[in-house]
């Protein structure tokens, strides 16, 4: 079962600041702290799924291809497709693994953005997510918010 925080904010520009994207726009003495003891590892979804979902690929290319990228320095083996299987499990649309990514519905490509993201051996333990739930069907929206079996949202 997958632990981390995934946090559905509603306001882009408080998530551009806590992604550093406006790091410019805050005095020295801002710090942001997850925990005294822990780096922080924030991965930052925008509203465009363009923005992350390259067509052409299936949901499963595209998350051996993320798979590979995110590990590439790893020192230990690892079966790219299996972890891409798995998250297509978990993220319950295993039925879309060989879709075209641009053919699936809008809540299948954001929860397919969020697996890719969740490739890496090092997961996130902030995840940003501008408007997760934006202009999706209710059905769509609800499998989103669904993943509060796997992750805490507030």
């Amino acid at each position: 079962m997958l632990k981390n925080f995934f946090y559905f904010l509603q306001k882009t520009s408080f998530l551009k600041v806590l992604n550093g994207q406006f790091a410019d726009q805050l005095s020295a003495e801002t710090t942001f702290h997850v925990s005294n003891q822990t780096p922080l590892r924030k991965v930052f979804i925008t509203q465009q799924v363009t923005d992350h979902l390259f067509p052409g690929l299936t949901a499963k290319q595209a998350l051996v291809y993320a798979s590979k990228f995110k590990n590439a320095t790893e020192k230990v083996k690892i079966d790219h497709e299996a972890t891409a299987l798995k998250l297509l499990s978990e993220m319950a649309m295993p039925e879309a693994a060989n879709r075209r990514v641009e053919h699936l519905s809008g809540g299948q490509q954001r929860r397919l953005i969020l697996a890719c993201e969740l490739t890496s051996l090092k997961m996130p333990n902030l995840i940003l997510a501008d408007e997760a739930v934006s202009g999706l069907d209710t059905d769509s929206a609800e499998k989103v918010r669904h993943l509060s079996d796997f992750f805490t949202i507030v």
